[in-house]
C-alpha cells in the first residue's frame, strides 16, 4: 500500500494517528485503494512500523474496502 504525507481528498486513505511514534518523519496516509506489488529485493531500507493497534485498524478498514469493493 502506498504511504504518503499528502492528504487526497478523492483516495481513500487511513490517517496513521502515531506516525511520529512510527518513525515518519510527517503526517502521514495509508492509501490502502493503492496495492503494489514489490519484491522484498527492492525495499532499500525501513524507515518506520506502526504498533500494533493501529496496525490493526488499518487491517479491519482495508477489509471492509474490499468486501464493500466486491459487492459494487
Amino acid at each position: 500500500m502506498q504511504i504518503t504525507s499528502r492528504i487526497s481528498e478523492h483516495r481513500p486513505q487511513f490517517e496513521i494517528v502515531g506516525w511520529e511514534e512510527a518513525g515518519l518523519k510527517k503526517p502521514s496516509y495509508i492509501r490502502y485503494a493503492n496495492l503494489h506489488h514489490i519484491h522484498i529485493s527492492h525495499v532499500a531500507k525501513s524507515i518506520g512500523n506502526l504498533n500494533e493497534n493501529e496496525y490493526n485498524r488499518m487491517i479491519e478498514i482495508f477489509n471492509e474496502f474490499v468486501r464493500i469493493s466486491k459487492g459494487r
